[in-house]
């Protein structure tokens, strides 16, 4: 950093400061010393001048290499709210993290006039808190880690961790624990649903969460395929916080799972398929998938799992399709059918009714599942903000013998062990930042 150098008056002006010293009336007589003193003046001004200018240089290079030691060398961060997540980033964007979070609150009302039974009350669904970002390795690594809290005990478990890498611009590996590539309904996030949670059947054949291999390959905007080398269907949490389906398979993991699904948009493109809800201005879209999985148990039955869906949306009208089915390897081959029928309509970008149908044929079961439901959504701003008031009625559910529906999060939900007649109510606000 340059330092100003001392002033150093040059020696006509010393001359002329002596002159300036000769007595009163010398000075009041001879024109020629007024001039010089007057001359003297103007250059002392002009010295003042300039020393301060060179101050103030001094002072601003200071303030800027401050600056730039604070700022890592000259690379500014940037950070702040990009209109949908909180963000910290070099200018580059190669290294980024991004903090999110969602929050579901909610009452909820659930009778049963076969048992006599009657639950409400407030619930925390869903409390979690997730980062996510980019590393430049190449700009080939990515992460994501979420935590999850529990709504009676507030205890946090891991939902989501990966670790990402692009091996080419089309083609993505994932190691860690995430969704496996299988129903449509549960790989659409739980912040993008039409009711406060997925529908019973989806509930019943989700394959959930696993932990292993993903190879996600996007040949075109229209076709996406992903594949998965996973312990198998539900090993995602360990312990008994779990939100399993499969439990009654048996009580062991299983060795070795294999997952793929496949992604066709007839219309429009395959990224629309993470959101249900068909807004105004959009695009149509016409969606078609297909997955399989074959889960090798190690000291239980072994069990197949298959779905085919289909998501459509034009002008405000959204519908989604899915059958599902399940094949369990044991001494009565056991199959499990079901399906999922809902839509809903965007009146504006406000309002929004759905409707759902669910229906679940379980073997071993003394009934079969059938579920009616429907509700409204007000978007205050869109997913961000959202009230949802449902209800879902179930005529009839699966008892002993057979696997009940979830009862998600351990709340308020469906009742199990073959109580019919069944109504709940729930009434949500979500909030995510």
């Amino acid at each position: 950093m340059n330092r100003p150098s001392p002033l150093r008056l040059p020696t006509g002006v010393l001359l002329a400061a002596a002159l300036s010293a000769t007595p009163t009336a010398l000075a009041e007589t001879d024109p020629a010393v007024e001039a010089l003193r007057a001359q003297i003046e103007a250059m002392q001004v002009q010295l003042d001048t300039l020393q301060q200018r060179r101050l103030d240089d001094a002072r601003t290079d200071a303030l800027a290499d401050a600056q730039r030691r604070v700022s890592f060398e000259d690379n500014a961060l940037v950070s702040g709210h990009n209109g949908k997540n909180f963000i910290i980033t070099d200018p580059a964007g190669d290294f980024s993290l991004i903090v999110y979070g969602q929050l579901q609150t909610r009452y909820v009302f659930n009778t049963s006039s076969d048992t006599g039974n009657d639950a409400d009350g407030f619930e925390l669904r869903r409390t979690k808190i997730g980062v996510k970002g980019s590393l430049d390795r190449g700009e080939k690594f990515g992460y994501k880690a979420v935590l999850a809290y529990g709504n009676s005990d507030g205890v946090a478990d891991i939902e989501d961790a990966e670790i990402s890498y692009k091996l080419s611009d089309t083609l993505k590996a994932t190691i860690g624990q995430k969704k496996l590539p299988f129903a449509r309904q549960e790989a659409i996030s739980s912040t993008k649903q039409l009711g406060a949670e997925r529908s019973p059947a989806t509930e019943y054949f989700t394959l959930d969460r696993s932990q292993g291999l993903w190879l996600d390959y996007k040949a075109s905007d229209d076709l996406g395929l992903a594949f998965a080398l996973t312990d198998g269907a539900d090993n995602g949490f360990p312990g008994s916080g779990s939100d399993l389906s499969f439990d009654s398979a048996g009580a062991d993991d299983s060795d070795l799972a294999l997952s793929a699904r496949v992604d066709y948009a007839a219309v429009g493109e395959g990224k629309a398929g993470t959101d249900v809800v068909a807004w105004r201005g959009d695009d149509d879209v016409l969606l078609f998938g297909a997955a399989g999985h074959i889960n090798f148990a190690q000291e239980v039955d072994d069990f197949y799992a298959v779905t085919a869906d289909v998501l459509y949306k034009s002008n405000g009208l959204s519908g989604l399709a899915a059958v599902y089915g399940l094949f369990t390897d044991d001494d009565d081959d056991s199959f499990d059918f079901g399906v999922t029928l809902e839509g809903g309509y965007n009146i504006d970008d406000k309002w929004q009714p759905f409707a759902r149908f669910d229906y679940a044929d379980i073997d071993g079961a003394d009934d079969e599942l059938i579920s009616f439901g429907g509700g409204v959504n007000y978007y205050i701003d869109k997913h961000n903000a959202k009230f949802t008031a449902d209800a879902t009625y179930v005529s009839d559910v699966p008892g002993s013998g057979g696997r009940t529906p979830n009862t998600p999060g351990s709340g308020i939900g469906l009742i199990g062990g073959g109580a019919s007649d069944q109504l709940v109510l729930r009434a949500q606000f979500q909030l995510l930042f």
